[in-house]
């Protein structure tokens, strides 16, 4: 095969490439801030929801989520000030106060006890996937502004 048959090319690739994501870095770093803003109000709600109906005080003494931006993270603060908050949101543990072992209104599983209106805690079901729902809802942001 002689020389004259064949083709060469040469692609820089990067450059190419390069030129596709300018601007990218900004919308995206945009697209995730918002993303976790609005997954944490989410989470913010399921805990809510999740938090057990006593005469209202447990529910109620949630403060509204404090959220904090900044030198790419996104931070969520909530506190809930009622004495017995720590063992309601965690469990907890078991042999100890204020629920050595289970009873009526409460289970025990693996080595806690938990309130039969949140087994498992409030706070740790929530959080399980949080990652996930994120990547996700960034995606979908990122797809929506016509991202690469």
């Amino acid at each position: 095969m002689s020389d004259r048959h064949h083709v060469s090319l040469k692609v820089d690739g990067l450059a190419a490439i390069k030129e596709k994501l300018k601007g990218f870095e900004a919308d995206a770093l945009e697209t995730v801030s918002d993303q976790l803003r609005a997954v944490s109000l989410k989470m913010y709600g399921e805990i809510l929801t999740r938090s057990p109906v006593d005469t209202g005080r447990y529910r109620a003494a949630w403060s509204p989520p404090s959220i904090e931006e900044g030198q790419m993270v996104v931070r969520m603060r909530i506190t809930n000030s009622v004495k017995y908050a720590a063992p309601v949101t965690f469990g907890g543990e078991a042999g100890k106060a204020p629920w050595p072992d289970a009873g009526p209104k409460t289970v025990k599983q693996a080595a806690r006890v938990y309130s039969r209106q949140a087994v498992g805690g409030v706070v740790a079901p929530v959080f399980e996937g949080w990652a996930d729902d994120v990547t996700r809802e960034i995606l979908r942001g990122l797809d929506r502004k016509g991202m690469p």
